[in-house]
């Protein structure tokens, strides 16, 4: 995906690239054009001559005017997002030979009907233009239909979408270890119900049994740790509360350390000899 966009953004620099060239011509020739028809000492019919040695009587070469229209063109697609469209075409090859099968042999359990429908007739039918396309959304339902029925990006958006939602948690696997519904990890309801007292004391649970009862016991140690800091904040030196409500924090000094000491042993020349130095801790 970034190597495609990076070639797409590198062929409209060259097509720029050839534009402004084009423009610097043209400029040149309105110049030259300019100091011919502002010539006072020239008449109108020398002028004329002049002019038509300056600009040919065939066009010359289009090439400036053409990539305009083809730059004009990519940044309207990329303004529509057609880009993006292009680059999951040329990626939905290498996608297809590695997802394709597997995403037809898979169980999904999906909770989006539209995109569950997709997959189930993906699953089970050769794809065509009758494939369910209510998953997608406008733009992407007019760039698969633009020509018929583009069949590569329909299957690229159907396994972009599908592996987005297998992430959110929107689609899981009936048969895995990571990826199956989050019903199938926990306690069956049935289950619970009539062994909810032997569960709990099996797991070590009793306290959570009285929800209410826990909640009201949290509450109260909760309430006692806002006092204690709000009293601790009180007596704290370092901060100062406003009448607005709002504080500001006192930044205590910074105790330097004291160098009179060393200056005192190191005397006016500002250094100690090595031997000195061996002295005095000798001693």
């Amino acid at each position: 995906m970034k190597e495609l966009n990076y070639q797409f953004a590198e062929g409209n620099n060259n097509l720029l690239d050839s534009i402004l060239d084009g423009f610097d011509r043209h400029s040149d020739v309105i110049e030259r054009i300019r100091d011919v028809i502002y010539d006072n000492n020239s008449d109108n019919g020398n002028k004329i001559d002049k002019i038509k040695e300056i600009i040919p009587e065939k066009p010359g070469d289009s090439k400036a005017a053409n990539d305009v229209k083809q730059l004009r063109q990519n940044l309207l697609e990329h303004k529509r997002g057609r880009d993006n469209f292009k680059v999951l075409q040329k990626l939905s090859r290498k996608l297809q030979n590695r997802v394709s099968e597997i995403i037809r042999h898979v169980d999904f359990v999906i909770r989006d009907d539209a995109l569950h429908e997709a997959v189930l007739y993906y699953q089970s039918n050769t794809l065509n233009k009758q494939a369910p396309y209510d998953f997608l959304i406008q733009e992407e339902i007019d760039a698969v239909y633009n020509a018929g029925f583009n069949a590569s990006l329909y299957k690229a958006l159907l396994f972009a979408k599908l592996i987005e939602a297998i992430k959110s948690g929107d689609v899981s696997l009936k048969k895995s270890y990571r990826y199956m519904p989050i019903e199938s990890y926990l306690i069956d309801e049935e289950f619970w119900q009539d062994h909810r007292e032997e569960l709990i004391e099996k797991l070590g649970l009793q306290e959570f049994a009285d929800i209410e009862k826990l909640l009201a016991k949290l509450k109260s140690k909760l309430n006692s740790k806002f006092a204690k800091v709000n009293n601790n904040l009180k007596s704290n030196k370092y901060i100062k509360f406003k009448d607005d409500s709002k504080f500001s924090l006192i930044t205590p000094a910074v105790e330097k350390p004291n160098y009179d000491s060393i200056y005192e042993i190191m005397g006016n020349e500002g250094y100690v000899s090595i031997l000195e130095m061996m002295s005095e801790v000798n001693r």
